[in-house]
């Protein structure tokens, strides 16, 4: 007949400033490390050189697939380069605005603190790009208007529209209408350009009024991409975010061999993240929702590492205790668990454990079928060892206090189980390092 548990007790969270050492600190350093690993993978992938090499490196060795998704990587990658670069556009150009401002003989204050502004927002590289643009369109056409006043208009109309077509010719050369779409608008405002520019010296007050409704169509264009363009990197940047994120933290856990129970976890994240870079219907959604994946599987681990620290330290604790009591402690044979197994009798012992919910489980049991027997002079000998091992870890803050107890029947049996103790006294090294529960492991 299987036999009932003797005593269980319930144990605390480990006491604050509890003193770790030997295998227990190196438990605890394992937790910590973790934690390096992570921050070490997200500052590494951060660079986009790194990024692409780990989706290189992938591709390497999966397959098609994950040589999709480092092209996915590269591609978003230049989706938010080509945004850098029209936020420089749009730098460059107000500063020129500026310069042609300080070069008027009647300098307008108002515009060149606008123009100081809008240099400063975007130092910050801000995500309403628009509001800037927008702000530096209407600059661009006061200085438009302000040119055309006598008192300011000290150069001949002609120079003063060929700087204007200067400045249109380098808007439409902007990177904001490098796609492919664009290309056809960009060839139809050169023309528009060159005809202008042609029409300057026959017709200057003709070609006036075309710079003036150029213009205009030209900065809606420009507006209407750079809003296209800059959603487009918003998106990528996230997407580019969360695949740090992602691999970090899976790099983090892929990198601690005692955390092998989630090994395959973290492998089937990875290989999602592959397939959704790789998908045609990839979106920040699909990508955000594997970082909380990895995220979650992260903080799962540093959990499983935290109880299996405070796991070990109370069975340390134990460990002294019987010791100190004059046992001889070992584990138990062929046990796959970090049960502690102290000699109370030639054929009885004493067997403490961690169950899975944090309970420390004590329990009688038998060397041999031959000392199986129950009696009343085994039950109280244990049960006083039992009271006076409480009484110690208390001595030693543990908190412990005791949830339930059970007595054997007449009748019944011991559980019998094999002594690990040897004839030589190799009791102390026999635990002297700490078992990682599995994480589906019963108590």
């Amino acid at each position: 007949m299987s036999s009932n548990v003797s005593v269980v007790v319930v144990v605390p969270v480990l006491v604050a400033g509890a003193v770790l050492a030997g295998p227990v600190l190196a438990l605890a350093a394992v937790s910590k490390k973790m934690q390096d690993d992570y921050h070490e993978a997200t500052s590494q992938l951060k660079s986009r050189v790194m990024l692409q090499e780990v989706a290189r490196s992938q591709a390497a060795i999966q397959d098609r697939e994950a040589s999709q998704a480092a092209l996915r990587l590269a591609e978003l990658t230049k989706l938010q380069d080509s945004d850098n670069a029209t936020l420089t556009m749009i730098e460059n150009s107000i500063r020129q605005l500026a310069e042609r401002l300080q070069a008027m003989p009647v300098v307008s204050k108002d515009l060149t603190v606008r123009c100081q502004s809008l240099l400063a927002a975007l130092a910050n590289r801000p995500e309403d790009a628009l509001t800037v643009l927008d702000e530096y369109f209407r600059i661009s056409q006061e200085i438009g208007s302000l040119q055309t006043v006598p008192i300011v208009a000290t150069r001949r109309p002609e120079a003063q529209l060929r700087d204007a077509l200067t400045t249109l010719r380098s808007e439409v050369l902007s990177p904001a209408l490098d796609s492919p779409p664009c290309a056809r608008i960009r060839q139809g405002f050169l023309a528009s350009l060159d005809a202008l520019d042609h029409l300057v010296d026959r017709e200057p007050k003709v070609a006036a009024q075309g710079v003036k409704a150029l213009r205009e169509r030209i900065h809606r264009e420009l507006r209407d991409q750079i809003d296209c363009s800059r959603k487009q990197a918003q998106a990528s940047l996230e997407i580019r975010k969360a695949t740090v994120s992602i691999l970090a933290h899976l790099t983090a856990v892929e990198k601690a061999p005692e955390l092998a129970g989630f090994h395959q976890q973290a492998a089937t994240i990875r290989k999602k993240l592959v397939a959704a870079l790789a998908s045609p219907d990839l979106s920040v959604r699909s990508i955000t929702g594997l970082a909380d994946s990895a995220e979650s599987l992260y903080n799962e681990c540093q959990g499983f590492l935290q109880s299996q620290v405070q796991i070990a330290y109370i069975e340390q604790q134990v460990r002294e205790v019987l010791l100190g009591m004059g046992y001889k402690v070992g584990r138990p044979a062929a046990s796959d668990n970090s049960a502690i197994l102290a000699e109370i009798d030639p054929g009885m012992g004493l067997e403490v454990r961690m169950d899975r919910v944090g309970n420390l489980v004590t329990e009688m049991v038998a060397f041999s079928q031959s000392t199986a027997d129950v009696n009343l002079s085994k039950q109280e000998k244990v049960c006083a060892i039992t009271d006076d091992l409480m009484r110690q870890l208390r001595s030693r803050e543990l908190g412990v206090r005791e949830k339930f107890r059970s007595h054997k029947k007449s009748g019944q049996s011991l559980r019998v189980v094999e002594s690990p103790i040897a004839a030589n006294d190799q009791q102390t090294s026999a635990i002297s390092e700490p078992r990682l529960l599995r994480r589906d492991q019963n108590g």
